[in-house]
């Protein structure tokens, strides 16, 4: 198991999921908090849905910072 907090630390960017003021906080650290729906106990198409919007949110962010490997 990983400690979150110090994993944070070696970060650029945090990326918390709808948790608003109850996120954590790491000094200097930019944070982005995205309001998803807890999945817990959804129907299997709804958490799809959810999936589906993390995986575009996250595809859009690694386009904005440039993030993205080049293709060899």
């Amino acid at each position: 198991m990983t400690d979150g907090p110090a994993l944070a630390r070696q970060a650029t960017l945090l990326v918390t999921m709808g948790c608003g003021a109850a996120c954590p906080f790491v000094p200097g650290l930019e944070r982005s908090d995205w309001n998803l729906r807890d999945p817990k106990g959804l129907p299997a198409d709804v958490v799809r849905a959810i999936r589906d919007d993390i995986r575009a949110r996250v595809a859009d962010l690694v386009a904005a910072r440039r993030w993205a490997q080049p293709e060899r």
